[in-house]
């Protein structure tokens, strides 16, 4: 449960951060900026949710 819960929100952290910087050299916008530090704070992405 504890690795579940790290997980929500570092692989999130994570990829945002390197998809970003692969498709682009320019600094994120505000809203996907206000995400990625989001999730780096803890603030986790629930991965199994479904809409």
């Amino acid at each position: 449960m504890a690795l579940r819960a790290i997980r929500s929100w570092l692989t999130p952290a994570t990829a945002l951060t390197r998809w970003w910087r692969a498709w682009t050299d320019r600094d994120p916008p505000s809203e996907l900026q206000a995400l990625i530090d989001a999730v780096n704070t803890g603030h986790g992405i629930d991965l199994y949710r479904r809409n």
